[in-house]
């Protein structure tokens, strides 16, 4: 879709290469979705049996015939305006389709069994902490089930402080009863979008939930889909405030077809994420890299970011706690680990005595501790630095993309700086893409002063006129001391 010659700076990208003005629509633009939804609707919407969102193109009809005729239509169309289509995505004559959490096919709509996943394969609870997550989420969407507090008794017995954590057959009926009534139409509602959309995202230490929610004029919410994921090796030793920026990335890949074009609420428990991604605000230069890659990605979306307590987000902190295994996740790694591993490998010294030598490092103790358990650390314990450009990979402690480096494993990084006898500036400018610590610069020019091969090749001092001492007008007026010697062997 081309743009307008006199609007084309209001997209203008600064590149490596300049400033680049697009002439097409790009991806990524607030309005972009609308603008093409509207136009293609237009472009297709005279076609009896077609439904058309985005670049989704749904087309039925009673018979073989009428549907052949009206392919041929919309094909002819397209290629009249220039559009292609790709073949491997497209289907055709299918007998059912699966789109937005619903199955579609001769016998009319009914819901994705993939959207109950979430609920249907939910391992039972195995201590009182994943107990009192789940009947968090029974009572979030208690009001939509009929005599709740005597069905889930046997559950709730187990959260009292005198009787022990015995999961019996009660609990296991009582469980089930609970997941069938989340699963049924009670409670779980097809997709309108009519009524405002809510996803609400959580991070446990070991996985995220999300719950996509319609808001309706009465203030209740109910949910559309459910969805969960158990956290990797990798993932796991993320910090807090990252496992609940995933925990977004996550819902909203996750329900992309639903809320991509549109505008909702974007619901979490974390205050922090809630300034760091906030859709109108800036990010600092050198905010950890993670959440970096995520701020990006989601300027793609249109959403309201809101914090709600824990207590109050009980339904997507019951996923979180309860996640089903995902095996396709379990070797998964983010581009940005990668990024974060290749730069601990330029370094003179390897990852394990980094991790090593920042474990056993007392004057960043206490902001590793912050960063594991989400906790805000003392100005005085970060350097005087925002917390949210910390992060932790592998043990390591990165400030954005340099690493820290700890007291012991300094001298040889400054000698890896010093290797070529590089100046002052250039050493600087060479740590400051890699490596990070206090008192770097200083360091850096202390070690370029006592260097014996710089101090040859530097610039002479400047030359200072010869100054003449002014003849005294009276005794002892001024005195000059000099050193002499050896003077009788000494």
């Amino acid at each position: 879709m081309e743009i307008r010659e006199k609007d084309r700076e209001l997209l203008t990208l600064n590149t490596h290469l300049g400033l680049y003005q697009p002439t097409r629509l790009m991806y990524g633009v607030s309005s972009a979705p609308a603008i093409f939804q509207r136009e293609i609707s237009q472009l297709l919407g005279d076609i009896p049996g077609v439904s058309v969102f985005l670049d989704d193109i749904k087309v039925t009809a009673p018979d073989d015939e009428s549907h052949l005729r009206r392919l041929r239509m919309i094909l002819k169309k397209l290629d009249d305006h220039g559009l292609r289509l790709n073949v491997a995505k497209c289907e055709f004559f299918a007998d059912r389709i699966e789109y937005c959490g619903f199955v579609i096919d001769r016998e009319g709509i009914r819901k994705m069994k993939t959207k109950m996943d979430a609920i249907q394969e939910m391992p039972r609870p195995r201590n009182r902490e994943q107990v009192r997550a789940f009947v968090g989420l029974i009572n979030y969407y208690g009001r939509f089930m009929k005599n709740l507090s005597s069905r889930i008794y046997p559950i709730n017995n187990l959260l009292k402080e005198n009787v022990p954590f015995l999961w019996n057959d009660d609990c296991d009926k009582a469980f089930c009863w609970v997941k069938n009534e989340i699963q049924s139409d009670s409670v779980l509602v097809h997709y309108d979008p009519k009524h405002p959309l809510v996803l609400a995202t959580d991070a446990s230490p070991y996985g995220v939930g999300a719950v996509l929610s319609h808001l309706y004029p009465d203030g209740t919410e109910r949910p559309i889909h459910y969805a969960s994921q158990t956290l990797n090796i990798s993932q796991q030793n993320y910090i807090q405030v990252d496992k609940e920026a995933y925990a977004i990335i996550f819902g909203v890949k996750k329900f992309y077809q639903y809320i991509y074009g549109r505008k909702f609420i974007l619901v979490t428990d974390n205050k922090a994420v809630t300034q760091i991604l906030a859709p109108h605000k800036g990010l600092p230069a050198f905010s950890a890299l993670r959440m970096q890659h995520y701020a990006v990605f989601l300027e793609s979306f249109d959403y309201e970011i809101r914090f709600r307590p824990s207590k109050e987000n009980a339904n997507a902190d019951a996923m979180s706690r309860l996640p089903i295994h995902d095996s396709n996740n379990l070797h998964r790694i983010e581009e940005v680990d990668l990024v974060e591993v290749n730069q601990i490998a330029t370094l003179p010294v390897t990852a394990e005595d980094l991790a090593k030598c920042t474990k056993d490092d007392s004057s960043v103790e206490n902001l590793i501790q912050g960063l594991k358990f989400g906790r805000t650390v003392e100005g005085r314990d970060r350097f005087g630095i925002n917390q949210c450009k910390f992060s932790i990979q592998k043990g390591c402690l990165m400030r954005g993309i340099r690493v820290y480096i700890p007291p012991k494993l300094r001298r040889p990084v400054l000698e890896e700086l010093h290797l070529g006898h590089f100046g002052i500036s250039r050493m600087k400018s060479l740590a400051r893409s890699y490596c990070w610590w206090e008192t770097v610069d200083c360091d850096i020019e202390k070690l370029a002063k006592d260097c014996c091969e710089c101090a040859r090749v530097q610039k002479n001092p400047t030359k200072v006129s010869t100054h003449c001492w002014e003849k005294a007008t009276e005794p002892f007026q001024r005195i000059h001391v000099d050193f002499a010697g050896p003077f009788q062997g000494l």
